[in-house]
Protein backbone atom coordinates (compact mmCIF):
# COMPACT_ATOMS: atom_id res chain seq x y z
CA UNK A 1 0.00 0.00 0.00
CA UNK A 2 1.07 3.58 -0.57
CA UNK A 3 1.62 5.94 2.30
CA UNK A 4 4.19 7.98 4.13
CA UNK A 5 7.63 6.45 4.61
CA UNK A 6 9.75 7.32 7.64
CA UNK A 7 13.30 6.58 8.67
CA UNK A 8 15.60 7.66 11.47
CA UNK A 9 19.36 7.74 11.94
CA UNK A 10 21.17 6.34 14.95
CA UNK A 11 24.60 6.95 16.42
CA UNK A 12 26.71 5.81 19.35
CA UNK A 13 24.87 6.59 22.61
CA UNK A 14 25.98 9.57 24.67
CA UNK A 15 26.83 9.07 28.39
CA UNK A 16 23.25 9.85 29.44
CA UNK A 17 21.63 7.25 27.14
CA UNK A 18 24.33 4.53 27.27
CA UNK A 19 23.25 2.99 30.63
CA UNK A 20 19.69 2.57 29.30
CA UNK A 21 20.43 1.61 25.69
CA UNK A 22 24.14 0.80 25.11
CA UNK A 23 23.93 0.04 21.36
CA UNK A 24 22.51 3.21 19.79
CA UNK A 25 20.48 6.37 20.17
CA UNK A 26 18.71 8.64 17.68
CA UNK A 27 20.83 11.32 16.03
CA UNK A 28 19.94 14.69 17.55
CA UNK A 29 20.24 17.75 15.34
CA UNK A 30 20.68 21.27 16.61
CA UNK A 31 18.10 23.72 15.20
CA UNK A 32 20.79 25.53 13.20
CA UNK A 33 21.55 22.23 11.38
CA UNK A 34 17.95 21.49 10.26
CA UNK A 35 18.21 23.24 6.90
CA UNK A 36 21.55 21.64 6.04
CA UNK A 37 20.20 18.14 6.75
CA UNK A 38 16.83 18.63 5.05
CA UNK A 39 17.90 20.56 1.96
CA UNK A 40 21.53 19.54 1.59
CA UNK A 41 22.67 23.16 1.24
CA UNK A 42 26.31 22.24 1.86
CA UNK A 43 26.41 19.33 -0.61
CA UNK A 44 28.59 21.19 -3.11
CA UNK A 45 31.10 22.15 -0.40
CA UNK A 46 31.33 18.60 0.97
CA UNK A 47 33.23 16.95 -1.87
CA UNK A 48 36.05 14.82 -0.51
CA UNK A 49 38.86 12.92 -2.14
CA UNK A 50 42.33 11.45 -1.91
CA UNK A 51 45.41 11.86 -4.05
CA UNK A 52 48.68 9.99 -3.48
CA UNK A 53 51.84 10.03 -5.57
CA UNK A 54 54.90 7.78 -5.41
CA UNK A 55 58.11 8.27 -7.37
CA UNK A 56 60.89 5.71 -7.28
CA UNK A 57 63.83 8.11 -7.55
CA UNK A 58 66.38 5.27 -7.53
CA UNK A 59 66.51 1.59 -6.65
CA UNK A 60 66.87 2.58 -2.98
CA UNK A 61 65.05 5.93 -2.71
CA UNK A 62 61.35 6.71 -2.99
CA UNK A 63 59.65 10.12 -2.80
CA UNK A 64 55.95 10.18 -1.93
CA UNK A 65 53.27 12.72 -1.22
CA UNK A 66 49.60 13.38 -1.35
CA UNK A 67 46.57 15.11 0.00
CA UNK A 68 43.13 14.21 1.20
CA UNK A 69 40.13 16.01 2.54
CA UNK A 70 36.79 15.13 4.04
CA UNK A 71 34.56 15.47 7.07
CA UNK A 72 34.64 13.65 10.39
CA UNK A 73 33.22 13.83 13.88
CA UNK A 74 35.33 15.78 16.35
CA UNK A 75 37.22 13.88 19.03
CA UNK A 76 37.69 17.11 21.03
CA UNK A 77 34.21 18.62 21.05
CA UNK A 78 31.12 16.48 21.65
CA UNK A 79 28.36 16.78 19.04
CA UNK A 80 30.61 18.68 16.63
CA UNK A 81 32.07 17.79 13.26
CA UNK A 82 34.86 19.21 11.14
CA UNK A 83 36.02 19.53 7.57
CA UNK A 84 39.72 18.78 7.11
CA UNK A 85 42.43 18.86 4.50
CA UNK A 86 45.78 17.09 4.89
CA UNK A 87 48.84 17.19 2.69
CA UNK A 88 52.19 15.44 3.09
CA UNK A 89 55.51 14.79 1.41
CA UNK A 90 58.12 12.24 2.38
CA UNK A 91 61.24 10.37 1.41
CA UNK A 92 62.33 6.81 2.21
CA UNK A 93 65.77 5.34 1.59
CA UNK A 94 66.79 1.68 1.84
CA UNK A 95 70.00 2.10 3.78
CA UNK A 96 70.67 -1.65 3.79
CA UNK A 97 68.62 -4.63 2.61
CA UNK A 98 67.06 -4.78 6.10
CA UNK A 99 66.96 -1.12 7.16
CA UNK A 100 64.89 1.75 5.75
CA UNK A 101 65.14 5.39 6.85
CA UNK A 102 62.41 7.93 6.20
CA UNK A 103 61.52 11.61 6.59
CA UNK A 104 58.01 13.05 6.35
CA UNK A 105 56.47 16.53 6.61
CA UNK A 106 52.72 17.05 6.86
CA UNK A 107 50.15 19.82 7.24
CA UNK A 108 46.52 19.51 8.34
CA UNK A 109 43.82 22.17 8.59
CA UNK A 110 40.61 21.50 10.57
CA UNK A 111 37.55 23.74 10.29
CA UNK A 112 34.84 22.91 12.80
CA UNK A 113 31.21 23.26 11.78
CA UNK A 114 29.79 24.60 15.06
CA UNK A 115 31.02 27.06 17.70
CA UNK A 116 32.27 25.80 21.07
CA UNK A 117 32.62 27.45 24.47
CA UNK A 118 35.93 29.25 24.89
CA UNK A 119 35.80 30.81 28.34
CA UNK A 120 32.71 33.01 28.34
CA UNK A 121 32.52 33.24 24.51
CA UNK A 122 31.37 30.97 21.69
CA UNK A 123 34.02 30.53 18.96
CA UNK A 124 34.30 28.31 15.92
CA UNK A 125 37.64 26.45 16.14
CA UNK A 126 40.05 26.37 13.22
CA UNK A 127 43.24 24.41 13.78
CA UNK A 128 46.44 24.07 11.75
CA UNK A 129 48.89 21.21 12.44
CA UNK A 130 52.47 21.00 11.24
CA UNK A 131 54.41 17.77 11.74
CA UNK A 132 57.94 16.59 10.96
CA UNK A 133 58.83 12.94 11.48
CA UNK A 134 61.88 10.72 11.05
CA UNK A 135 61.54 6.94 11.06
CA UNK A 136 63.83 3.91 10.95
CA UNK A 137 62.51 0.44 10.06
CA UNK A 138 64.31 -2.88 10.44
CA UNK A 139 62.88 -5.96 8.67
CA UNK A 140 64.54 -9.22 9.69
CA UNK A 141 65.88 -11.17 6.70
CA UNK A 142 63.68 -14.18 5.82
CA UNK A 143 61.38 -13.43 8.77
CA UNK A 144 57.81 -12.08 8.82
CA UNK A 145 58.52 -9.46 11.48
CA UNK A 146 60.17 -6.10 11.87
CA UNK A 147 60.56 -3.24 14.32
CA UNK A 148 60.56 0.53 13.91
CA UNK A 149 61.28 3.74 15.79
CA UNK A 150 59.81 7.13 14.90
CA UNK A 151 60.54 10.59 16.28
CA UNK A 152 57.94 13.27 15.50
CA UNK A 153 57.57 16.95 16.31
CA UNK A 154 54.09 18.48 16.01
CA UNK A 155 53.01 22.10 16.33
CA UNK A 156 49.33 23.12 16.47
CA UNK A 157 47.97 26.65 15.99
CA UNK A 158 44.30 27.24 16.79
CA UNK A 159 41.75 30.03 17.04
CA UNK A 160 41.27 28.72 20.61
CA UNK A 161 44.21 29.47 22.91
CA UNK A 162 43.66 26.30 24.96
CA UNK A 163 44.30 24.05 21.95
CA UNK A 164 47.69 25.38 20.81
CA UNK A 165 50.60 23.11 21.65
CA UNK A 166 54.05 21.94 20.66
CA UNK A 167 54.62 18.20 21.11
CA UNK A 168 57.54 15.79 20.66
CA UNK A 169 56.86 12.05 20.38
CA UNK A 170 58.89 8.88 20.25
CA UNK A 171 57.07 5.80 18.94
CA UNK A 172 58.48 2.28 19.06
CA UNK A 173 56.65 -0.56 17.37
CA UNK A 174 56.65 -3.96 15.78
CA UNK A 175 55.28 -5.14 12.43
CA UNK A 176 54.22 -8.58 11.28
CA UNK A 177 53.78 -9.37 7.60
CA UNK A 178 51.77 -12.42 6.61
Amino acid sequence: SEGNVFAFLTCEPNPLVAPVHPKAMPVILHPHDYQRWLAGDDAEESVSGDLALDWQASDKTKVYGGLNNGSQLSSLYEQNALDFITTWIGLTHAWTTCTTLGLRASYRRDEYLDPVADGDQQRTPRDQRYQLAARADYRAPSRPWGVYAQVAQEYVVSTLDSVEYDDNRLTLGAQVAY
